[in-house]
């Protein structure tokens, strides 16, 4: 054998040595969290929740839709076949499929797909693994049978992260939410988000007005176009640095491990989004991030920098592991919960308040490279805005489970 390829086989050996030292080294850092049905667990706790309030299960039933086979519920309601899921359909999910196909409308689907959600959820919680359980992750004091302000107290104090939620809360369809969440969390505000919705309000009005009139010259229209554009983006910068700053303020000086638990709805989530990945000085204390029917993918009939293509471009860009990556390695859940009316309207989208579903979940992040995963979608599932779910057990489900898949991912 020559000498150099002797000492090409050498190098190429402690180069394989090398490497494998640097994977055994990765296998042992980086986290390793468990896999969490975090639906069921969440809805589990609902259930628990509203019985104690009183509710019987046929109406717990239709507030708490659950179906171990619902994934993507919006594509099984609007047009049910399995050629429509992603991937190989799960055990039973064609015979499920075929029978909601079967059936005239959304209604009449959501009643067949989720007939059972008590007894489904009975069944999940049977089949949950010691991860999710309260005992797991709060120690010993706790048990399941733990009523659940308890249970959030202890989560509370075991996760020492202050909730937050941007404020006022709107765009939602479920009455009281608000008052819920500020019992929760500490109301977030900034300043200049009202002069500058009307500012950009205007200027699409006046655009579009423009657009209408027969004379406007090229020049013209150029003009507004640019001027428009110029002046939304500058609105939409300056909220976005606001409410980096407002929840930058909530942090105390004191005690540099303060984490944030940050809540936000509607129209405010991609406006969160867009705040973390600019700052990443905030990102770095944020725990978890909680949207609540929130416009992740912008909201039908919206223009500008918030319309549906733009929200689609823009986590396509920016909602990736390398985007929003952290000084330390650690998984972030992105949680949401989505509103699905089934009496809504036939001729969209399911969804509520005009928002489908769809556009209320986190989307599986853009990943490129060697990068350490920073972002973990947590898919909560749909709830019916309906008088009779009180927003507070929505609330305080949601304080416990968020608390504990955080917990978990530390």
């Amino acid at each position: 054998m020559s000498p150099a390829l002797t000492a090409w086989m050498g190098g190429a050996w402690m180069g394989g040595a090398a490497l494998a030292v640097a994977g055994a080294a990765a296998w042992f850092v980086v986290p390793r969290p468990p896999v969490l049905d975090a639906e069921a667990w969440f809805k589990d706790l609902l259930v628990r929740r509203l019985r104690a309030s009183g509710l019987d299960d046929a109406t717990i039933g239709h507030l708490v839709p659950y179906h171990p086979l619902a994934r993507w519920p919006e594509r099984k309601l609007a047009h049910p076949g399995v050629a429509s899921m992603p991937g190989a359909p799960l055990p039973g999910e064609h015979e499920l499929e075929s029978a909601l196909a079967a059936l005239p409308d959304v209604a009449s689907r959501f009643g067949r797909l989720y007939a059972d959600s008590v007894a489904q959820l009975a069944a999940a919680r049977a089949g949950l693994s010691p991860d999710h359980t309260a005992r797991r992750w709060l120690g010993p004091q706790v048990s399941d049978d733990t009523p659940l302000p308890e249970l959030s107290r202890a989560a509370e104090q075991r996760l020492e992260a202050t909730w937050v939620v941007l404020g006022p809360v709107a765009d939602t369809p479920l009455v009281g939410l608000g008052d819920a969440l500020a019992r929760e969390a500490v109301p977030v505000t900034w300043t200049g988000t009202a002069v500058d919705d009307a500012l950009y309000v205007a200027l699409g009005l006046f655009l579009r007005d423009v657009g209408r009139v027969a004379r406007a010259t090229e020049t013209t229209w150029r003009f507004v176009q640019t001027w428009s554009f110029l002046c939304g983006a500058a609105a939409l910068h300056a909220v976005v640095d606001g409410i980096a700053a407002a929840i930058e303020a909530t942090l105390p000086d004191d005690r540099p491990s303060a984490r944030l638990v940050v809540v936000a709805t509607g129209r405010d989530v991609p406006l969160l989004l867009r705040a973390l990945a600019g700052h990443v000085a905030v990102r770095d204390r944020v725990a978890a991030v909680v949207s609540i029917g929130g416009a992740i993918l912008g909201r039908p009939g919206d223009v500008g920098p918030l319309s549906e293509a733009a929200c689609a471009d823009w986590m396509d860009h920016h909602f990736r592991h390398e985007r929003l990556d952290l000084e330390v390695v650690r998984l972030v859940p992105y949680v949401s919960v989505q509103w699905l009316d089934p009496d809504g309207d036939p001729a969209s989208p399911p969804g509520a308040a005009g928002l489908p579903v769809a556009s209320q979940r986190f989307p599986t992040p853009g990943y490129v490279g060697a990068e350490s995963p920073a972002i973990e979608p947590v898919d909560l599932g749909p709830l019916v805005p309906d008088p009779s779910l009180p927003a507070e057990a929505v609330v305080d489900a949601l304080r416990v489970v968020v608390d504990l898949v955080t917990l978990s991912r530390r």
